[in-house]
């Protein structure tokens, strides 16, 4: 990173000691992976909403676009904090999830955080999976050792005939709030 971006980095984590500790903890996140030379993405992957993925996009997105359940949608939170540096500024809030009108089912207690980052004139975004889906590892896998199981991940995602047909003995953890 340039010199300049490391010192508004500095800037950020001073500020961020005078927020409340629920967007302090966020916004620390977001700056370490920052500091780290995260390359912004062009769309979001499915995993934004693993536990602990942080990615950084160059598009906007909006909430519809993270990946979800047919029963909750992603809802923003009221309350924006808005990071002023000299070099640009940081606007973030809180995404949690939120029932559908017609829905029985309870909602998973999910939290993301989405960034909007403005440094010098360059626009990026960062979302930040605080609370999600259990993070799977990563797999090294040639394609002869691949099987379906490997995908077993995405089961959350699927129709529940669907998951059943390809993992029988496979319990969801999202059936709680189903």
């Amino acid at each position: 990173f340039p010199k300049q971006m490391r010192r508004d980095i500095i800037i950020m984590k001073r500020v961020a000691q005078y927020l409340s500790p629920e967007y302090s903890h966020a916004l620390n996140k977001m700056l370490e992976a920052l500091n780290n030379s995260c390359i912004p993405q062009e769309t979001l992957s499915e995993d934004c909403v693993c536990q602990g993925n942080i990615q950084f996009i160059r598009n906007c997105f909006a909430s519809r676009d993270i990946p979800s359940s047919s029963h909750w949608r992603w809802n923003q939170a009221k309350s924006r904090k808005i990071v002023e540096i000299p070099g640009g500024s940081v606007t973030f809030f809180k995404l949690a999830p939120r029932k559908n009108h017609s829905s029985p089912a309870t909602v998973p207690s999910y939290k993301l955080w989405k960034f909007c980052i403005d440094l010098k004139g360059a626009t990026f975004y960062c979302l930040f999976c605080e609370k999600g889906l259990p993070n799977t590892p990563d797999y090294n896998i040639s394609q002869e050792e691949f099987s379906l199981q490997h995908l077993q991940f995405l089961a959350p995602f699927m129709n529940p005939d669907i998951v059943a047909e390809f993992w029988p003995s496979y319990s969801n953890p999202m059936t709680k709030w189903v």
